[in-house]
């Protein structure tokens, strides 16, 4: 997993949007299924109709570029199931995040699949075989009803190869492993990941004790820091991922990480 880019689920502005020609925005789909061939071929009969199109295989993929390349629809094959894959997740999973437009695609005959999936949050079911003419149009039914908003909501979690922070059930998983969180320290971290690579001065961080804020003591956010990356970093003396900003305060690193020290 080393090397793949992190992911933040929220209904803020995307950090990158796509344009497509002449300097427009496209409209971009998510394929995701364990069907690689299928896939590609979706992919190359949205991309002649003008979309942009990334495809996924496995459903950590998915929740990835649910954020790093904000969807407006999320077409899920739900009719083939593997180690890494299960459409059926993946629909649950992404209806708990966002109110993307979902179009699952089930396997023929299986007349409980539509049911179960609607129940789950889909948008909309296509049976297989299909016809690629017949998905088109029916991604063009969903982005016609969702309007130009697209799904969005609050960020509900982050994950990177690393760390996965659940903020609905207050998780903190490091490496796959639970890590306990004071109730301080979740808010801290939190607050943290919520302004990814941006310097956070104390005063900022002191925000997250509350209405007294203005009384706390700067060493209380360095304390609190330290604790954090006890639980955190792979090396404390020398942090990655929370990093001091010598005379302003801290930042979380996303992407590319060098120390600063401490």
């Amino acid at each position: 997993m080393k090397g793949l880019p992190p992911v933040f689920v929220s209904g803020g502005k995307p950090l990158a949007e796509g344009g497509g020609l002449g300097g427009k925005v496209s409209k971009r789909i998510l394929a995701a299924g364990a069907d690689a061939l299928q896939n590609h071929q979706i992919s190359v009969a949205l991309g002649e109709e003008g979309y942009e199109v990334d495809t996924v295989t496995t459903l950590h993929q998915g929740l990835r570029r649910l954020f790093r390349h904000p969807p407006h629809v999320v077409i899920i094959d739900v009719s083939l199931v593997t180690s890494s894959w299960d459409g059926w997740e993946a629909c649950r999973r992404i209806r708990e995040v966002s109110e993307v437009p979902i179009l699952l695609l089930t396997a023929y005959g299986e007349a409980g699949s539509k049911v179960r999936g609607l129940a789950l949050g889909a948008d909309d079911c296509l049976a297989r075989p299909f016809s690629m003419e017949e998905l088109i149009a029916r991604v063009k039914a969903l982005l016609r009803r969702r309007g130009p908003s697209g799904g969005k909501k609050r960020l509900v979690f982050y994950v990177d190869e690393e760390l996965w922070v659940d903020f609905h059930r207050r998780e903190v998983r490091v490496g796959g492993k639970p890590v306990r969180l004071t109730a301080r320290e979740f808010d801290l971290l939190g607050f943290l990941v919520h302004h990814p690579n941006q310097v956070l001065s104390h005063e900022q961080l002191r925000q997250v004790w509350g209405l007294g804020h203005r009384d706390v003591k700067a060493g209380a956010v360095r304390h609190y820091i330290w604790r954090l990356r006890q639980k955190l970093e792979e090396d404390p003396r020398d942090p990655q991922r929370i990093v001091t900003e010598p005379g302003v305060g801290y930042r979380f690193v996303v992407g590319s990480r060098e120390g600063k020290g401490s």
